[in-house]
């Protein structure tokens, strides 16, 4: 059974726990950047805003910014990237890859109300423009949406294979690396509670 380490605590993050469970995985908690030597892959999760200070911008729209989780999680892409092992970014996920490899964020989306509601998930489609998402579920699929930022400018080798009909990014993956990230959240219930997004953690498990 493969070990996903995903930083943080279990009892906030137990979604991620039933998904991975789901498809054979065993997902391991910690801030102890040691425990994540000893797993075979790395999940980071959604959460809140990545500090500007990453990608050279200003404070104007952030929330629930940790330094400490920013510069914890950048280290762990760092020590998977050179074990060239499989790393999937969920949401806030996706944006740190991002970062991580010299991209930007925008503060701001345009047609929030879209993307974000403060009391539950909004939904929306998207278009698979071709890679991992196109091969999972063809070239359109309605997904779960909770985030308020999105990815500006694209980090090197940071490939988009996913948008919304407003233009965002809704997927992206890292050329000649198994690493790759969603805007949404496959953990939680696409809409009509279809349990759909599990795809995506039986294609992370397919990168081993």
């Amino acid at each position: 059974m493969k070990k996903i380490f995903i930083y943080g605590d279990e009892n906030i993050l137990v979604n991620y726990k039933n998904a991975l469970t789901a498809v054979g995985a065993q997902a391991v908690f910690s801030t102890d950047m040691r425990k994540a030597c000893d797993c075979d892959g790395l999940l980071l999760a959604g959460g809140g805003d990545i500090s500007p200070c990453f990608y050279r911008s200003h404070e104007k729209n952030c929330r629930s910014v940790s330094l400490l989780r920013d510069i914890s999680e950048q280290y762990l892409l760092a020590l998977f990237e050179r074990k060239n092992a499989p790393v999937m970014g969920v949401c806030r996920g996706l944006q740190m890859i991002n970062v991580y490899f010299g991209g930007t964020l925008s503060q701001r989306i345009e047609k929030q109300y879209i993307h974000y509601d403060d009391k539950r998930d909004t939904y929306h489609e998207i278009t698979n423009k071709a890679g991992f998402m196109r091969d999972i579920f063809g070239k359109k699929v309605t997904v779960n949406s909770c985030h308020r930022q999105k990815l500006e400018l694209c980090g090197k080798n940071v490939t988009p294979c996913a948008f919304s009909d407003d233009g965002v990014i809704e997927a992206a993956f890292v050329k000649d690396t198994k690493i790759f990230g969603v805007q949404f959240h496959p953990e939680r219930p696409f809409l009509n509670g279809s349990n759909s997004g599990l795809k995506l953690y039986d294609y992370f498990l397919s990168l081993f």
